[in-house]
């Protein structure tokens, strides 16, 4: 029986290999026009659609909403801490 499994998992390693190998010697032949007026690759527009939607469809559930204004409070203090050095300067007002 390890035989076939060892069989198996060569099998889906080489399959793995192959596909993104083509992937990356198509890419990397220069076939791919990648003018702005060219057609977007296989995938392109799903890939680029679900990940500019993944952030407004799932919001932040491992932080309370309390705790985020807090937060963002406190951000907001050290920003402002930190401008109001700067405008200082090593010698005094500028």
């Amino acid at each position: 029986m390890p035989s076939r499994f060892r069989w198996f998992f060569y099998g889906v390693f080489l399959t793995a290999v192959v596909i993104f190998g083509g992937a990356y010697g198509y890419l990397a032949s220069g076939y791919v026009s990648m003018a702005t007026s060219a057609p977007p690759l296989p995938l392109e527009e799903t890939v680029a659609r679900i990940t500019l939607e993944a952030p407004i469809q799932k919001p932040l559930r491992w932080l309370p909403w309390s705790s985020r204004t807090a937060e963002h409070d406190a951000g907001q203090r050290d920003v402002s801490s930190s401008a109001a050095a700067f405008r200082k300067g090593p010698d005094g007002d500028r």
